[in-house]
């Protein structure tokens, strides 16, 4: 089975960092990663919303968790999106559709199940707004939203190859993945009024935690056998760290072509 082809017209135009990695995998897998991706993205873009209220997210998140824990169907997410339908993505609009019609039948629940989890999380980290003093907040709010996924992804490793991880790593690396973006993002998110550095850290702070928990995630890396699971994993680590390497620089850029440079040290399946 290869990804549905809306599936794939939405990773490129939401992911800088995934698309090509995914692209990097076979078959069910690729199905499973990249209605993963597109519906973590999906509620991500309803905690990161500009315009919508604490409580109209908190709600969505809240109501969204809850319908991924009863029977639903394609359209079972229409009436909750309805009122807010000017105030979000399309990504986010097409949830339904990422989660019924794009993973393979046998790993579908899985992740339903994740997603449910994160979308509880979420709502947690809007109603608090996002008020992250220590360096502990930081490590619970960096699992809420990516340290869990790392561990989500391993868990398809096992479900598709039998691939064994180590969790403490998987969330290491989905920390130093959200720790880079936070520093890549910074401008943007104190503009729109959001501050996800503990009280009194500087950008040379969450460096050094990014760089940590990345050095960490190697560890992970080198837990791998060779194959599209391996390059996966490489590539995006490859993405990540350059990413992080330009954040020294006044103007952090890293442009879809140095990506695909970058990838293009990466056999495709």
């Amino acid at each position: 089975m290869s990804v549905d082809i809306d599936a794939f017209t939405a990773l490129e135009a939401n992911s800088r960092t995934f698309v090509l990695p995914i692209m990097q995998l076979r078959g069910d897998l690729r199905d499973a990663v990249t209605a993963y991706y597109l519906s973590t993205r999906a509620i991500d873009q309803i905690e990161d919303s500009p315009t919508l209220s604490i409580v109209s997210k908190a709600q969505l998140l809240r109501s969204i968790a809850a319908i991924l824990q009863s029977r639903f169907e394609e359209t079972s997410f229409a009436p909750i999106f309805r009122p807010h339908e000017q105030a979000l993505e399309p990504v986010t609009l097409s949830l339904g559709r990422w989660l019924t019609r794009v993973p393979p039948a046998s790993v579908a629940p899985q992740l339903w199940e994740a997603v449910s989890a994160m979308a509880d999380r979420m709502a947690f980290w809007v109603e608090r707004d996002f008020r992250i003093m220590t360096e502990d907040d930081l490590d619970q709010y960096t699992y809420a939203v990516a340290g869990s996924i790392g561990v989500g992804i391993s868990n398809l490793w096992r479900w598709y190859e039998d691939v064994t991880t180590d969790q403490n790593d998987a969330i290491a690396y989905g920390r130093g993945l959200q720790a880079t973006h936070m520093l890549w993002a910074r401008k943007e998110d104190l503009a729109r009024g959001v501050d996800f550095f503990p009280a009194g850290w500087t950008a040379e702070d969450m460096r050094t935690y990014a760089g940590r928990n990345l050095e960490r995630a190697r560890h992970y890396l080198d837990s791998l056998p060779e194959g599209s699971i391996w390059n996966f994993c490489h590539l995006l680590w490859d993405i990540i760290a350059a990413t992080l390497d330009v954040t020294t620089k006044e103007k952090a850029t890293l442009s879809r072509q140095q990506i695909t440079i970058i990838a293009a040290r990466y056999s495709q399946p």
